[in-house]
């Protein structure tokens, strides 16, 4: 009787040993479940992007290039809105590239149909046959016009100039300088523009630029990554790419 009792009484001991452990177990289990669960929620998709609205489709003209012929690194405007842009060097295909970052970039967004690059350039060449004096932004709407889109984007290059030494060591850093237009085909003008006008500098030269000049790696930047930098930045700021 003895024996079983003691027996017994380390059943009993056990389960009393037992019993906390599981409901600690359970309560980290359920802790676990619920922080899951909130991971998972937040890799939920982000809503789709805001159209501008009444524009589906986009025409982009070929970029142009605005230099000053009679002063070299004199000053220079746009076509359309009068802003003022130091001229300077700018590198051959420099607009043709320019113009190839937009699309792509518009493009992936998926928000709007982008119609294709060469097809607005066709309309061009049929717009300045009848008109050479036609101003940038009546060639503008009448291309737009021509191929069924709801607005254009046009833009200019003010300078592109390469860097020169290497992406470690430069003699003379990179600069670019655009600005883009988006014009709408129903009030006949533009409804939003972008610039950008950037000379990389060292770390020494721009300290309140530390985070940007880490993210490149610590480097010198060509014009064309200097380039696309400038288009990636302009368009955050696109009209109707925010999120609901």
């Amino acid at each position: 009787m003895r024996f079983s009792h003691v027996e017994m009484g380390r059943t009993d001991m056990n389960k009393r040993c037992i019993s906390p452990f599981i409901r600690l177990m359970v309560i980290l289990t359920s802790l676990t479940m619920i922080g899951c669960t909130q991971l998972k929620a937040a890799k939920v998709p982000q809503p789709a992007v805001e159209k501008i609205p009444g524009i589906n489709t986009i025409a982009i003209i070929p970029f142009q290039t605005i230099v000053k012929e009679t002063k070299k690194g004199g000053v220079v405007s746009c076509p359309i809105c009068g802003n003022l842009f130091k001229s300077g060097e700018i590198v051959p295909n420099a607009e043709k590239r320019l113009t190839q970052l937009f699309y792509q970039r518009l493009n992936a967004l998926e928000a709007y149909r982008v119609l294709p690059i060469d097809q607005a350039g066709e309309a061009i060449s049929r717009a300045l046959y009848d008109d050479l004096k036609a101003s940038h932004l009546k060639m503008a709407v009448r291309v737009g016009k021509e191929l069924n889109a709801d607005a254009v984007l046009s833009g200019f290059v003010f300078h592109y100039r390469e860097r020169k030494g290497y992406a470690y060591s430069v003699n003379r850093p990179a600069s670019v300088a655009f600005e883009v237009h988006l014009i709408s085909l129903k009030e006949n003008n533009s409804i939003w523009e972008g610039s950008f006008d950037e000379t990389q500098k060292s770390l020494s030269e721009n300290v309140l630029k530390l985070y940007a000049f880490l993210k490149i790696g610590s480097k010198w930047l060509t014009a064309d990554e200097l380039a696309e930098q400038g288009v990636e930045e302009v368009l955050k700021k696109f009209p109707g790419l925010r999120r609901k």
